[in-house]
């Protein structure tokens, strides 16, 4: 098995509510759609049947502000792989800047500074030369360890355009590529690949819109998102539906060559909050092992009282 043994490698953390923090999915959605402040949680567990499966959490906080001329955000994500062997927590500062085209069409651009810590648990780690033949894992190790955690800097930068009920955008993570070598040794495979996402989506509404309700109509929100990261693929295609408060979407992820999982959401939306639960049905071959996916979120917005540029106001982001 040690013949075989080669490099191994993995991608970011994504979300399968990619709306639901959306400074994630791209810096430029900060303050977009909102009259005032957002602050936001999301939790995912994935792969619940199986030990040492991943977890992922994140609290986000973003605002327009007229007076800078934009808006800004600050999120913090906590990933954890092996059932704490392996820890990743990023701290990620947004200023997001508006300008309009025209009176429909509004080009929003960002940056953003990230710091990464990842971590080693060396205490859940064991070495051949622990073993004493009656007793097991007993001895000190000799082994060389490196650094229990490494420190980076991350840069990012994104863009949307969005009007008339459209929005598609990019956004690239990790334009420095920053080493996290353990060892304090750059070099091949030691440095955080970029990672490129893009999105897009339209609100689309359905029925005699003047005769109904804003909070009664039916509304579909078509939406896809690719990312890609060195040779790691993966594509989310799929719609939102709401009609009052409730909010339901049906998704399916592809990753590279593979299919992935199914996505059920369901949510509600309040006058100031959103929550909203998803659960990904894996249908690829490894769906005998890891049968499932949980996923929950909880956002609350709230108006500034001083007033915010119209161009600030876009219908995006219209689910989860």
């Amino acid at each position: 098995m040690l013949l075989f043994a080669g490099q191994l490698a993995a991608q970011d953390a994504i979300y399968s509510q990619f709306y639901a923090s959306p400074m994630l999915t791209n810096p430029a959605l900060a303050g977009v759609g909102l009259c005032g402040g957002r602050a936001g949680m999301q939790y995912r567990n994935q792969w619940t049947s199986i030990p040492g499966n991943f977890r992922t959490g994140s609290f986000a906080y973003d605002q327009v502000a007229p007076g800078i001329g934009g808006a800004f955000g600050v999120s913090i994500l906590n990933d954890v792989a092996g059932d704490g062997l392996l820890t990743t927590t990023a701290v990620n500062l947004v200023y997001n800047y508006g300008i309009n085209l025209n009176k429909h069409w509004t080009v929003f651009t960002a940056l953003q500074g990230s710091y990464i810590q990842r971590g080693i648990d060396f205490s859940r780690l064991y070495f051949a030369d622990q073993i004493e033949a009656k007793k097991g894992f007993v001895k000190p190790t000799q082994e060389t360890l490196p650094f229990e955690r490494v420190s980076l800097p991350s840069f990012s930068t994104g863009a949307v355009i969005s009007g008339k009920g459209f929005y598609a955008g990019i956004a690239v993570f990790h334009l420095n590529e920053p080493s996290q070598s353990f060892y304090g040794n750059p070099g091949p495979g030691t440095y955080l690949p970029r990672r490129a996402n893009i999105h897009a989506g339209m609100n689309i509404r359905v029925g005699n819109v003047r005769s109904i309700r804003e909070k009664d109509q039916l509304t579909l929100s078509p939406n896809v998102l690719f990312a890609v990261q060195e040779k790691f693929m993966q594509m989310n295609l799929g719609f939102y539906a709401s009609k009052g408060g409730l909010i339901t979407g049906l998704w399916f992820r592809q990753t590279g060559a593979n299919p992935d999982a199914l996505i059920a959401i369901i949510g509600w939306q309040g006058k100031k909050y959103k929550v909203g639960y998803s659960y990904d049905v894996t249908v690829s071959q490894a769906r005998a092992a890891v049968r499932g996916s949980h996923e929950v979120s909880f956002a609350y917005e709230f108006c500034l009282e001083k007033k915010v540029p119209k161009n600030w106001l876009n219908d995006i982001c219209p689910g989860f």
